[in-house]
């Protein structure tokens, strides 16, 4: 059954959030490498929504962070 395109676009969007929401989150490691959840969201993101929405919610995350949105790990 095929998948409504709202249903879709917005399921990328809530996907594309969590990715930004999990990137601020850092857990600090005595090697003084930071650690993230935004691997884990990304796969998270690719199990859920197949490869195709996956890929089309990394890349408005990553379009976000292009215009200017501070979404990426670091602020």
């Amino acid at each position: 059954m095929k998948q409504h395109s709202t249903r879709r676009y917005a399921a990328i969007a809530m996907m594309s959030a969590l990715i930004a929401v999990l990137s601020l989150m850092i857990v600090p490691l005595p090697s003084g490498v930071p650690l993230t959840l935004q691997t884990f969201a990304i796969a998270f993101c690719g199990l859920l929504l197949g490869w195709r929405s996956g890929v089309a919610a990394v890349a408005v995350y990553l379009l976000l962070g292009a215009i200017g949105v501070p979404v990426f790990a670091g602020g």
